[in-house]
């Protein structure tokens, strides 16, 4: 019995099928949502900057210049009038441009979704001398940049993890903290955020906010 001859070009296409969905697979939006009150939560393994909302989160140092991590990546994305615009606040000391815990928002220039970026700047974890106020700076930090947000009257703001980049923040604790600062965002009068994103880049952070949400939040992912 003759064996089956299969082509070089069947090869190609299959080979090729078989990468496109490897490729879809990891392009696939991993989401879940949850509601309090007027309020929706979306958590999402996703890149950030391809999230359709008003205004996202970069994790900033004070002095607002295009560094490494996720600042560099949307500094990058948005171009290099980012960097300008940023280096037009005042200084406050030294190269200071935002305090550790404060934010600033700025236009998000060539960014896919985005129309702005809120520069909320975390405490830096991997300096031992300041642990101590790590926690009120990065709860500091989330509120600011809810208050720039309501200020600026938008109504959808994405968050990565604040100082979870090369800032070396815990993660468990860092995602406690944007937890349970956001849950606080009904103090704020005034309010016209309607829904906010958590995004994130690992299964690991994705299971870690997740379990901090639902003590929370309703998901709305469950059917009754």
């Amino acid at each position: 019995m003759a064996k089956p001859v299969i082509s070089k070009s069947l090869c190609l296409f299959v080979m090729a099928c078989i990468s496109n969905t490897a490729l879809c697979i990891s392009e696939e939006i991993v989401k879940v949502s949850y509601r309090k009150d007027n309020l929706v939560v979306h958590l999402v393994q996703h890149d950030i900057l391809d999230i359709p909302v008003d205004a996202i989160i970069n994790p900033a140092n004070p002095s607002l210049r295009h560094m490494g991590g996720l600042c560099g990546i949307i500094h990058n994305a948005a171009g290099p009038e980012l960097e300008i615009e940023c280096l037009k606040f005042p200084v406050i000391l030294g190269d200071t441009l935002c305090k550790t815990g404060d934010a600033v928002i700025t236009s998000g220039y060539k960014l896919k979704k985005a129309k702005y970026v809120i520069h909320a700047v975390g405490p830096d974890y991997r300096i031992e001398q300041f642990r101590h106020e790590a926690p009120e700076k990065l709860k500091n930090a989330y509120m600011n940049s809810l208050i720039v947000a309501v200020k600026k009257g938008l109504g959808s703001i994405a968050f990565p993890v604040i100082s979870g980049d090369i800032f070396g923040y815990p993660i468990e604790e860092a995602v406690r903290i944007a937890v349970d600062s956001v849950d606080s965002l009904d103090m704020l009068k005034a309010n016209k955020i309607n829904e906010i994103y958590f995004a994130v880049t690992t299964k690991e952070h994705f299971g870690i906010y997740k379990k901090y949400l639902e003590i929370k939040y309703t998901n709305l992912n469950i059917k009754n």
